[in-house]
This record gives structure tokens, sequence and C-alpha cells, in this order.
């Protein structure tokens, strides 16, 4: 850990100065609660400059020393990483490092917040197809910048021992679009989303190094304040864009770092849950739906509904009579992501439902968990097989318009029947529209 036990260096490598009151705020906010927990501060740090001659043998993985570093080559597919060396037998970190990709990020970022709001002003003047297309061209081009930043190499110790690259896995890729698009927040700031991205960032890696993983339940304590620290009662979760600059360290958080470094058992034992906990495929059937890093939000149903209302909207064009600019294919992975949030609920009711604390109990909800498959049927339904969709269709303004979005609402509900048929949930007939 960032620890004052150990005597090594720890050091904030090539960080910008308009950046590094942010960066010293999030360690400044983890040792504010250690303070409180353990009675002092637990982290100490120092900024060390690209020019500085320390700086080239300041190297992460060096377990003499604990390093933060702004990573000027940008190379990798995360966003933020926080590996750490720990003793084997005591659990003690030896070292820790937080290896951050922002040149890069940064980059990126300035281009979404104008896209973004070059797309809302363009949407105000009652010009969706032209606010679509500005986000298709900006999303295709981010993609292929995020993609050229991949790359894969082998490290072996001897001629037969092939290391693990773990920052190369898949599942920790943090790209800033995966082909879906997500509006900057209304009347929030550049400056000040990054500023809280930035710390949402740091402070989430810092939490790997002292001992915490994932936890995906954290958004179930969100409120609707939009205020630092109301989207999550965990730094540890992973939440969308609209979401990130408002992320803090939570009240799980605390909670875990008094039992692990204070012994003090925890009030709750139902806030938690990781990366093995999240359901796929067949084990839709058996793992809890508001156990996903893919959502957000009190709500997870009401969230995967929103999602499903913008798979549509950009898969018809529903504010124009033009044709969608966008085909179900290039929204594949914001499709699968929305018709498995739903299906999981149907799938697991129930064998998980017993257990779900944010589904039950609001505005026409089943009362029943036997009742819930027929509830995410009908909700899919809604939305899909809607009369106001219809005359959406109906008013396109060419056979070819209306034949092009009504391609895509079929491949929408060819997604959802892929994902529920195998799972015998329903069957292609209750699934299409009448």
């Amino acid at each position: 850990m960032w620890s004052c036990t150990r005597k090594n260096f720890s050091g904030i490598k090539n960080v910008p100065e308009e950046h590094k009151k942010t960066f010293a705020g999030a360690l400044d906010n983890w040792n504010k609660e250690f303070t409180k927990i353990i009675g002092r501060d637990l982290l100490t740090y120092e900024f060390v400059d690209a020019t500085d001659p320390r700086s080239a043998e300041l190297v992460p993985g060096d377990i003499r020393y604990n390093i933060i570093e702004w990573d000027l080559e940008n190379i990798a597919g995360y966003g933020g990483l926080g590996p750490s060396i720990a003793n084997q037998y005591s659990g003690e970190t030896i070292s820790a490092n937080v290896l951050i990709q922002e040149p890069t990020i940064i980059s990126l970022y300035t281009k979404w917040f104008k896209v973004s709001k070059d797309a809302q002003a363009l949407e105000k003047q009652g010009k969706a197809k032209e606010a679509n297309e500005l986000i298709a061209q900006f999303t295709k081009e981010t993609q292929k910048t995020i993609n050229s930043r991949k790359g894969q190499f082998k490290i072996k110790l001897g001629k037969n021992l092939e290391m693990n690259v773990h920052s190369q896995r898949a599942e920790l890729e943090d790209p800033m679009i995966k082909t879906d698009f997500e509006k900057v927040p209304e009347g929030v700031s550049y400056e000040a989303y990054m500023a809280g991205y930035f710390t949402e960032m740091l402070e989430h890696e810092l939490g790997h190094n002292l001992g915490l993983r994932h936890n995906f339940k954290g958004n179930l304590g969100a409120n609707e304040s939009q205020t630092k620290g109301s989207v999550s009662r965990s730094i540890m979760e992973y939440l969308g864009r609209p979401y990130r600059h408002l992320n803090a360290i939570g009240l799980y958080d605390k909670m875990a770092i008094s039992y692990g470094y204070k012994g003090k058992a925890p009030a709750h034992l139902n806030w938690f849950c990781t990366d093995e906990d999240q359901g796929s495929g067949a084990t839709l059937a058996t793992k809890s739906p508001e156990c996903t890093k893919a959502d957000a939000t009190s709500d997870p149903f009401s969230f995967w509904e929103a999602r499903l209302a913008r798979n549509i909207e950009l898969l018809v064009d529903t504010h124009s009579s033009s044709a969608p600019v966008w085909k179900a294919s290039e929204i594949a992975s914001q499709i699968t992501d929305t018709v498995t949030g739903l299906a999981a609920y149907a799938a697991s009711a129930e064998k998980t439902a017993d257990s779900w604390t944010n589904f039950f109990g609001k505005a026409d909800r089943p009362e029943n968990k036997s009742d819930v498959k027929a509830y995410v049927l009908e909700s899919f339904k809604k939305q899909i097989c809607s009369p106001e969709l219809t005359a959406i269709l109906a008013s396109k303004e060419s056979a070819e318009a209306r034949d092009l979005a009504a391609e895509n609402l079929l491949q929408l509900m060819v997604a959802f029947a892929q994902q529920t048929m195998p799972l015998g949930l329903y069957s292609v007939d209750q699934i299409i529209c009448q």
C-alpha cells in the first residue's frame, strides 16, 4: 500500500501542472478517511516531473517504489489500472502502482464534449438527423483511434514460463466509446467534468491498491441529487460516462476499509458483489441482475428500460422522418448490454429475486417473483411494438428509410430472442409484434 509503515518512495510521475491539485486531492480524500478510521494519514506522495533526474529510475513494477504514472506513451487499452505486489503469506502490500493513460483520453474527452454540445444544439433546433450524423462520425473516428492503441505482446521467463500480462485482458479495457454514445451531462463544464473524472479514476485505482475489489452493487445506493457521491455508495463501481465525474469514496468503501484495517464488523453484508458474481449466458439464471458493471442508477431495471428507449431512438431516428444514421450492427455492443440487462431479470427471478433490493415495490411492478418473466417481456414489447413507433415508421420520408428502420427493429428483436430463447424464457411467437 502507499503506507507509512514502509520507507519506500511514493511518487506521482509526469502529471501536468493543471491536474496536480486534482491528483493530490484524490490521495488526500483517502487520507481523510484513514484519519477517521485509524487515527492518521496512510498515504504519502511527491510529484515527480518528466524532467526530474529521478524520473527514469522510478519505474512502476520496481518493488522499491510506489508509483502513480501519467503514461506518456499511451499504448494500453485501459484508462486506469491499479496493480500491486503483496506478501503472499501476510497479504501486506509491498509495492503499489497506478497507471493512467491520460494524454490520449484528454484528447478524446475534449472531442466528446465538443461533439456532444454541438449535437445537443442541433437537436434543440429540430435537426435530429444532423445531430445523429455528427455523433456517428465522431464514434467511428474515436473507435479507430482506440483500436490503434491496442497491442498484444508476450513475456517469457526463460524459454518455457510465459507470464500473464493482466493489462491486456479484454475486461480491463476502458475505451471512451464502445459504439454507444452517451451525451455530456447537462450544465457540466469540461473542466468540472474532467476534475471529477480524474478524481474518480485515481480514487478507484488507489482502492485496489488498498485491498478493495470491484463492487457492482454500489449504484443500488444512488440518489437523484446529482451531487458528488450521489451516483454510487462505492468508488469501486464501474459507471458510464454520464455518472463517473460524480462518483466518490462511499459508504461501502469506508465500511470495507474499517473492517480490513481496524477489524470493525461490517453493518451491511448485502452491499457488495464483484466480477465473478456477474451472470452471462447460462449463468444469467443463477446470478442476481442487480450485480453488473454495465448498469447505473438505484433502479437498474428502469435503467435498462431507458437504454432500450435509447437503442430504439438510434435505430429508428424517432425524432425525424429521415432514414436512421445507425445500423443495428454498429451499436451491437449497446444492444447486447440492453437485452442482457433485461433478460437477466426474467431468467433469474425464481432463484435470486428473494435477494433483490431495488426492483419490487415500484409502480406497475409485479409483487411476486413468478410474474417477473411475463413483466420483462411486456416491458420490452411495450416499447418495440408501441403504436407511436408504428406511426413513426409510417411517417418516414421514403420506403428505403422505412425499410432500414424496420430492419433495425427486427434485429433488436432478434437480439432479444437470441438472449432469451436458449434460456427457455420465451418463444418466437411471444417476442414478435402481432
